[in-house]
């Protein structure tokens, strides 16, 4: 992506310096959302320096679910479980 790209009409800052984590589960056979997707994924955004989690994003996650995400994640340490 340019640095001057835009993601869903917001423009996106490019941090070189910081690392992508990601990972993904299978939902449990009785969730609505199995039989439409099968899979959940979360990508967190790390600085490297002091393992701070500068941006979070998923899939499956209506307005309300990003929400959540960014609460539970953003600004945390993410070693340090604070």
């Amino acid at each position: 992506m340019h640095e001057d790209q835009t993601t869903a009409g917001a423009k996106y800052n490019l941090r070189p310096e910081t690392v992508i984590i990601a990972g993904s589960a299978r939902l449990p056979e009785k969730v609505t959302a199995k039989h439409v997707f099968g899979y959940i994924a979360t990508e967190l955004e790390v600085d490297p320096v002091d393992l701070t989690i500068v941006d979070v994003s998923g899939t499956l996650s209506p307005l309300l679910g990003e929400k959540i995400l960014h609460n539970a994640f953003l600004g945390k340490q993410q070693l340090s479980g604070e």
